[in-house]
């Protein structure tokens, strides 16, 4: 069961390596993208929960979601998971790291659960890849 994105699956991975000495806190790091001190470690793949660059918040920010975990679509479209990014510039960003060609430029800023549905089979696809 995926339960979500991913993201505090992945989190707590990382937390784990922090606590046994296989990652060093994030505060001992400068940020990846602006030299300033790191804060918090960034997942570009959930999929990957090491593979991460340690950044300061505002990075963070900039840098968007990651790509979720396989299987988040199909518990969303099946009802298990109810929690979808809602807004539209965070779905594109993930999208285009997904590698996914969905175009959203007729939706609107914030995005309900029925915008989602015209691309389950695409998505369905992308999680079973």
């Amino acid at each position: 069961m995926v339960r979500g994105t991913g993201g505090p699956y992945a989190m707590s991975v990382v937390h784990r390596a922090i606590r046994r000495g296989e990652l060093k806190a994030a505060a001992e790091h400068q940020c990846a993208d602006c030299g300033k001190s790191a804060n918090r470690y960034d997942h570009r793949d959930y999929n990957a929960p090491l593979r991460v660059d340690p950044v300061c918040h505002s990075c963070n920010a900039r840098r968007g979601p990651a790509i979720p975990l396989k299987g988040y679509f199909e518990e969303l479209f099946s009802g298990k998971y109810m929690l979808w990014p809602r807004r539209k510039k965070d779905a594109t960003r993930m999208l285009a790291a997904m590698g996914v060609d969905i175009d959203l430029s007729g939706a609107p800023d914030r995005l309900k659960f029925e915008h989602w549905l015209p691309f389950k089979e695409v998505l369905l696809e992308w999680d079973c890849s």
